[in-house]
């Protein structure tokens, strides 16, 4: 069985404050800031002394520095100038790439072009590209601060679910995919359903999948399809809502009753609906409102309920709650009286009688 996920769980990225030193690293400049695990060690220290949008810049350069002793020198130099000394000809055509886009950078102002959070999201696609997925990450959360929150929090999200960083991180996915999905995306909403529903977490599953399958996710609609046909989910129909109401209603308790039948309409309980739309039209545990009782009425019939029909067919006849419409009344009615309904009959006789 997999082992569970954890939506608090955070990625292990360790912060510096204000005012700290660098600290020792077991990297050193024989090691090479071309190593991965060195150049995410390069990343926060340039992010350390490089503060704002100031550090973008920073960054760019540190993907072509040979070594860390450059970085280390870099970091703490207290000028821009003199940095294309550590880059051959193809990191000097990298570095000026990423200096035309981040000018203003150099003396400590705002980012041009399109700012620091798209540059250090670039970054991170480098990054990734390379190999060298830790890295990826630093930068990328960089980048979701700098405003990238959007593509920064699915890549995120998108990272650790692919086990690129490490299985036992998986569940940093999670609060990724979170803000991701907090931002619309259906893609990740998808992806937290999938993994919860490797954790077992199946009502966790369920409503992740259905939120994607609500903005026309065509997996996530196949995922919870499946999951209601093996059992292993089964929706809340507003039964033991529409339950618990009629025992408040026995027991005179209305306020409670209306508020337990609205629960389950809200799920889709037919019978709950009308109820609902019984209770606003007569005012019991609610204020009367007739347009609330047409509504509830409209909806409990368009599921199929006589009653409803017939009571949404008096209103439009009548003008209760609804503007007055004898031929939509008609329309009810007779689709109430053919099923069955005496009111509806009786009502149509009426009518008819008195034409």
């Amino acid at each position: 069985m997999p082992a569970p996920f954890h939506a608090g769980v955070r990625p292990a990225i360790p912060q510096m404050r204000d005012g700290d030193d660098v600290p020792a690293r077991p990297c050193s400049p024989a090691s090479g800031a071309r190593q991965p695990r060195c150049r995410v060690e390069a990343v926060r220290m340039m992010i350390h002394h490089r503060t704002g949008k100031a550090a973008a810049l920073a960054l760019a350069v540190l993907l072509a520095l040979p070594s860390w002793a450059a970085a280390q020198s870099f970091a703490k130099a207290d000028s821009w100038e003199g940095a294309e000394r550590w880059l051959t000809p193809d990191q000097q055509a990298r570095y000026e790439l990423y200096l035309g886009e981040t000018e203003a950078a150099k003396t400590g102002g705002g980012m041009t072009g399109q700012g620091a959070g798209d540059v250090l999201y670039r970054l991170a696609l480098s990054a990734y590209a390379d190999g060298e997925y830790a890295l990826a990450a630093a930068v990328a959360e960089q980048a979701v601060r700098n405003g990238k929150v959007k593509e920064g929090t699915k890549f995120l999200g998108t990272l650790y679910f692919s086990d690129r960083l490490g299985r036992e991180n998986r569940s940093n996915a999670i609060p990724w995919f979170i803000r991701s999905a907090g931002q619309g995306d259906a893609d990740s909403m998808h992806a937290l359903g999938s993994l919860y529903h490797m954790a077992l977490g199946l009502d966790e599953a369920a409503k992740w999948y259905g939120k994607a399958a609500a903005l026309g996710h065509a997996e996530s609609k196949k995922a919870l399809e499946a999951m209601i046909a093996d059992g292993s989910y089964k929706p809340d129909t507003g039964e033991r809502d529409f339950d618990n109401a009629e025992m408040d209603r026995k027991l005179g308790s209305m306020p409670k009753a209306f508020a337990g039948y609205l629960r389950a309409a809200q799920k889709g309980h037919v019978q709950a609906m009308y109820n609902v739309g019984f209770m606003y039209e007569e005012g019991h545990g609610i204020e009367a409102r007739p347009v609330d009782a047409v509504l509830w009425y409209n909806r409990a019939a368009g599921r199929g309920h006589v009653k409803a029909m017939t009571k949404l067919g008096l209103a439009y006849v009548g003008g209760g709650g609804v503007g007055k419409d004898v031929a939509e009344g008609r329309k009810w009615l007779q689709r109430a009286a053919a099923a069955g309904d005496p009111q509806a009959a009786m009502s149509l006789a009426v009518m008819e009688g008195g034409q």
